[in-house]
């Protein structure tokens, strides 16, 4: 892809910035940040909903753990074809020591500080940028519970931070593909 990085630095900034200040934002990245924590519980409530026996349980499993592997292989594969920076090392080498409002680290909301001091809430993984592996991990995963429930989108969860509140809701993987490509 082609990036405007002086564009994308400023929307960068300027999102954590905001994020300084929200404490509810910071505690969903941290729980959406680990897969462990955000997407796995997922087969659980729903073999649990869905009253699934032992076998269908871990059927699911095997699938879904398949599907994450085979999605991190073609992921990797793409990081290393496309090798695009990560928006840590834009900010440095692109405004040096010039001073940003941004988000200044743990406990200290927005201020200003140098550019080459600034680091994201999450920390940054030192692989190429482009594509988001939690991206392709959460869509392939999304779409494989899909599948498993038989073509439907919703598999009966309405909060995405909670595994008993009965409803609806499409899948937690879609919130934690609108947060990760907003918390960085």
């Amino acid at each position: 892809p082609q990036y405007d990085y002086e564009a994308e630095t400023k929307v960068v900034l300027e999102r954590t910035r905001k994020m300084a200040s929200n404490d509810t934002q910071k505690a969903l990245l941290e729980y959406f940040d680990s897969k462990y924590t955000s997407i796995l519980p997922l087969q659980i409530d729903y073999s649990i909903g869905a009253k699934d026996s032992e076998f269908e349980f871990w059927y699911a499993d095997m699938v879904l753990v398949n599907t994450m592997y085979d999605a991190v292989l073609l992921v990797w594969k793409e990081k290393v074809r496309h090798n695009a920076a990560r928006p840590t090392t834009i900010v440095h080498e692109l405004l040096g020591d010039k001073l940003v409002d941004t988000y200044a680290g743990p406990l200290m909301q927005a201020q200003f500080i140098p550019a080459t001091e600034w680091q994201p809430f999450i920390r940054t993984m030192p692989h190429a940028e482009y594509p988001s592996g939690s991206a392709c991990i959460c869509t392939a995963y999304k779409e494989t519970m899909v599948l498993l429930n038989e073509g439907e989108d919703d598999i009966g969860l309405e909060n995405p931070l909670t595994h008993t509140v009965p409803g609806k809701m499409m899948l937690r993987c879609q919130v934690c593909l609108y947060l990760e490509s907003h918390s960085r």
